[in-house]
Formats: C-alpha cells, sequence, structure tokens
C-alpha cells in the first residue's frame, strides 16, 4: 500500500522513526502512519513498513493479532490495500492499544504541558534519502517522540527556520515538528502536528556515515492531527502538546559498506580489482547499488559505471569485484570498455538512490573530483595495492586511511 505524498526534494528527518522513498533522488514520500502500515524499529533503531494486510487473514505482530475495533472501519482498496477510514483500530498486545498515555499534566485547553523536552534515547541514522534520529520522554518501554523533519532541497543553505502557523498542513510544511506515541515494542503512530512555535535547523548532513543534525524548537504548540492522504486536518475536538523548548544534537555513525582494497594493474592493465567490505553486524544487500569510477581528469561530476551490483556480503565479509582481465577468482567482473587508470582516478559505492556511500581517490588528479575524501591516496604500483589499514577503518581520508600493500589481500583482512 502506497498512500503518500511525494515531493521533488530530498528529505531530513530530526527525530523520525520512518522511512519513505521514491526510487529518486530528488523525489521523496511522506506515507501517513494512521493508515494501517506502523513503522516498526528492530535492534535500536533499524525500520521496516509493516506489510499490507489481506482480506481476510489476521496479521501478526510479535505473536499477537491485529483487529478493528470498529467493523465498518476497515475497507480493502483493490484487494490488497488496506485503509482504515476512522483511525479505529487497535493491536492487542496486553490489552494495550497504541494511544498516547492519560495527560500527566494539562491547561484550560487540554494541552499536555512540557518545559524542555527531555530528549531521552537519541540515536540518528541515515539511509539514502532519509536522516533521522529520535528523541524520546522517557528512558525505557513506552515513549512519546519529538521529532523535526526537514524536507532538503537541492542546493539548500542553513540555518533553516520556520515559524508554525494554523495554514500549515504534512504535506506543505518544509519544516515540520511533530508528536508520535510508541509502544514498547517501538512501534510508533504520528498524532500531532505543529501550528505554532518555530524550529531552527541549523546543521542537516547527508553523508552516509557520519551526518550530523543539530535543531532547536521553541514555544511549540502541535495540535493532534489526522495525518491521512485524504484529510491532513486537525482531529475536531483533538488535544495538543505546548513544549517551551527542544534541543537535537545527533550523529548517526551508520555502519555501511566501504571500499577497502584496490588493485589498477597487475600483470596487465586489466589485471585490477576492487573490494567491499562489509564491517557491520548485519548482512548487506548490495542490489541496485553500482560501482563507479571517475578519472583523474573527470571534473564534469558525472560517473562511468564499472559494475551494478545485485549481490549481498555477510557480516565480516567480503566482496570482490574484478577487472576483465583479472587473475583471481572475483565474486563479479567490470564490464568491457571500463577499468581503472593505473596513475589516478577514483573509485566510488553509490546506493540505489544515488547517494555516495564511499569512495577513494587515488594518484595524481588534474581536476577536482567528487569521489575524493580528504586528498588521494597514493597510485599503487602494478601488482599491488592501497588497503585500508587497519583493515576496514573509515576515517573519510584517502591518503590516511589507505596505505601501499606490496603484497595485495583479495577478499581476505588487510
Amino acid at each position: 500500500m502506497k498512500l503518500t505524498y511525494c515531493r521533488s526534494t530530498q528529505q531530513i528527518i530530526l527525530g523520525a522513526l520512518l522511512l519513505w522513498g521514491c526510487g529518486k533522488p530528488k523525489t521523496v514520500l511522506k506515507t501517513p502512519l494512521d493508515m494501517g502500515k506502523p513503522i516498526v524499529l528492530h535492534d535500536g533503531g533499524s525500520d521496516t513498513n509493516a506489510h499490507p494486510i489481506d482480506a481476510g487473514s489476521d496479521e501478526a505482530i510479535g505473536g499477537d493479532d491485529m483487529e478493528v475495533v470498529q467493523g465498518d472501519d476497515m475497507e480493502i482498496v483493490q484487494g490488497q490495500d488496506m485503509n482504515v477510514v476512522h483511525r479505529d483500530m487497535a493491536i492487542r498486545d496486553s490489552a494495550m492499544t497504541h494511544d498516547l498515555p492519560p495527560p500527566p499534566s494539562v491547561d484550560g485547553g487540554a494541552c499536555i504541558v512540557v518545559n524542555s523536552w527531555p530528549g531521552l534515547r537519541p540515536f540518528g541514522r541515515f539511509d539514502s534519502v532519509v536522516t533521522r534520529v529520535a528523541s524520546a520522554d522517557t528512558a525505557s518501554g513506552a515513549s512519546t517522540q519529538l521529532l523535526i523533519e526537514d524536507w532538503q532541497a537541492m542546493g539548500e543553505t542553513y540555518p533553516k527556520m520556520a515559524n508554525f502557523s494554523g495554514s500549515d498542513t504534512y504535506a506543505n510544511c518544509e519544516v515540520c515538528a511533530i508528536v508520535a506515541a510508541c509502544d514498547s515494542s517501538s512501534v510508533c503512530i504520528y498524532q500531532y502536528l505543529a501550528q505554532a512555535g518555530a524550529a531552527t535547523v541549523t546543521r542537516a548532513d547527508r553523508h552516509e556515515k557520519t551526518g550530523r543534525m543539530t535543531a532547536t524548537a521553541t514555544n511549540l504548540k502541535l495540535i493532534e492531527w489526522d495525518f491521512s492522504r485524504a484529510v491532513d486536518a486537525p482531529v475536531p475536538g483533538g488535544k495538543c502538546y505546548e513544549i517551551a523548548s527542544a534541543s537535537f544534537d545527533v550523529t548517526w555513525n551508520r555502519c555501511a559498506p566501504v571500499i577497502n582494497e584496490v588493485q589498477t594493474a597487475g600483470a596487465s592493465a586489466g589485471d585490477e580489482f576492487v573490494e567491499i567490505h562489509n564491517p557491520c553486524g548485519g548482512s548487506v544487500d548490495l542490489t541496485g547499488w553500482k560501482l563507479v569510477y571517475r578519472s583523474a581528469s573527470n571534473s564534469s561530476g558525472s560517473d562511468s559505471t564499472l559494475l551494478s551490483l545485485t549481490q549481498s556480503i555477510a557480516a565480516g565479509g567480503y566482496l570482490l569485484l574484478g577487472g576483465v582481465s583479472f587473475s583471481g577468482t572475483a565474486d563479479a567482473q567490470f564490464g568491457r570498455g571500463v577499468g581503472l587508470a593505473a596513475g589516478g582516478g577514483a573509485v566510488g559505492l553509490r546506493s540505489p538512490a544515488g547517494d555516495l556511500v564511499d569512495s577513494v581517490s587515488y594518484g595524481t588528479l588534474t581536476a577536482p573530483n567528487d569521489l575524493t575524501e580528504g586528498a588521494p591516496a597514493s597510485a599503487p604500483p602494478a601488482s599491488q595495492s592501497i588497503a585500508r589499514k587497519p583493515n576496514g577503518t573509515d576515517t573519510d581520508h584517502n591518503n590516511s586511511d589507505f596505505v601501499i600493500a606490496a603484497t595485495p589481500t583479495p577478499k581476505a583482512a588487510n
């Protein structure tokens, strides 16, 4: 089911527990979370969309069933998609529904009042179109999450300031402040949208591994909201939040594959390889990723594709990609007509959305190269390689991360 808002921007989310994507670098989905598709977080931050529920079947969540509190409030759209019309879905889980707990303190307007947001359990991560951190109001268990979303267009500058008003909707907010309710299993539902107050995003990096986002918010008033695409409006007679101040400064430090070793020539010019290493605790599916190359004189910003990837790498494992005349055994070979120049060039690893996950340049570059991290590594002599030392270490400085290896170690630790 795709009940979505799609805008031609890049999205950065502060505090979000959600991943969206339209499959193109400049197109992002906003997906309402109260339409039968909660976000389930596992292992401290990884996220996945719950799959659509088939007609006539129960949906198991952690061994429990999903039911509709009012049977006429669920309909099957085109035989496969589920649409909850009035947001009356409950999940049987020790008789607990996924709603906010009773307000700890309210004013005359039935607002939950928070002077300073606690900001507990913060974390951050970056995916192909989403940068996100989370900040909860409790140290463990069920919590309420405060989020600030930054829909980032290409070329934007920071700081970026937003003054919220009653004319804002979830579809049109450039910077959005949201409150979500999460249970102890980290199932979260968007429930409130800012209609007053201000937020400032001072930094919003998109780097895969070392990104950071900082933001502040003041005098927020968030109104209980129907986030469904067809409505996107306040809930009549709903509650509200008043939050005097909140601040975020979170790095995501996402574990990601790295280009671990490169040989540009051996017995022949085509006797070359690029080794990719997965330093993470789980396997990584590289389907749709690309290994790309730029020559030493390429300043155009465009890549040559060495190889489109379809493989997975096990935790701690290696993927060996060889040139057309590679003398060893490779997991896959470069396409014909492409290869690595011995004197200088750059290799990059791009996600399916086109984001640069890792790269290394080497040798003498005659033009600035966007695949360079810091300064280029040395060019390896024939039958030698440049290798990360220690194995897998990535500080985003090619000339210090890579050293010349007199004896290459393809598909093994350096």
